[in-house]
């Protein structure tokens, strides 16, 4: 069948990728632009631990919010090789990666769990249900996660299957396309204002707006206040420091004007 925006695959492997979203589970053969090469089945001595991703990156830890990533076992697996670069590891043994997630050749988003979750208590531990839940929506999600940023922010825009092209437009109408070879294309917000997220698939264009704000720092007074207060080298524990000379001259001549008007002031009324 062919329009759906996520295909499932269970222990079979097609002949061909849809070009859609998919996930491949326990896929014990190669197929064309999925990203890797299938090496055969490896059995282990008994259950044993998948060892958890500990990258620091933002999409590891999107993938794997809210979950623990102890209490996983199994005793057999597919030995996966040739992976694309744009795949994230998620879990793995040994080195071998058995849960990951990226781009395939095609542009889609792909999921792989290298055993039969059948055959493993993966289904049973207390993170299969937050995992399956970061899959699903990493596989079909919205455009952009967001509405509100502040100015100078780099934004996330999701690329979704059979997506054509996808562009932001700032607040002044300048047009910034997004790189669609990815899972996820980013931009920075360099303005203050309304942005328009355009993007066009199969149905046509959709329009998404987020706002980017200023950053809290202009708006403070206390902030604004100090750069633009005098400042001089500090001695004499004076709580500005000391000033260029011609800061002092001018202060002598206020001083002496304002003596002069005074003496003027008596004169002229109290003297007649």
């Amino acid at each position: 069948n062919e329009g759906y925006g996520l295909y499932v695959f269970q222990s079979y492997t097609p002949d061909e990728l849809p070009d859609a979203a998919v996930w491949l589970i326990n896929s014990s053969k190669s197929v064309a632009d999925s990203g890797f090469g299938a090496r055969g089945i490896v059995e282990l001595d008994g259950p044993t631990e998948l060892t958890v991703s500990s990258s620091t990156a933002s999409i590891a830890k999107k993938l794997l919010s809210g979950v623990t990533g102890r209490d996983i076992y199994v005793s057999e697996y597919i030995k996966y090789s040739g992976m694309y670069a744009k795949f994230t590891t998620l879990f793995s043994h040994d080195s071998n990666p058995l849960v990951f997630a990226g781009v395939n050749g095609l542009g889609n988003r792909e999921v792989v769990i290298g055993f039969d979750i059948h055959k493993a208590d993966f289904s049973l531990s207390t993170d299969f249900v937050a995992l399956i839940g970061n899959l699903i929506e990493y596989s079909c999600p919205d455009i952009v996660d967001r509405t509100a940023f502040t100015c100078g922010e780099s934004v996330e825009v999701n690329i979704t299957s059979q997506l054509k092209s996808v562009k932001a437009v700032s607040p002044d109408g300048e047009e910034i396309y997004i790189d669609t070879s990815t899972d996820i294309g980013t931009f920075t917000l360099d303005k203050v204002g309304t942005y328009l997220i355009k993007a066009i698939d199969a149905d046509g264009e959709k329009v998404y707006k987020i706002y980017s704000a200023s950053p809290e720092s202009e708006g403070d007074p206390t902030g604004a206040r100090d750069s633009f207060s005098l400042a001089g080298e500090r001695e004499y524990e004076m709580t500005d420091g000391r000033f260029d000379p011609i800061v002092i001259v001018l202060i002598c001549l206020a001083l002496l004007l304002t003596a002069d008007w005074m003496v003027y002031c008596y004169e002229k009324y109290q003297l007649r």
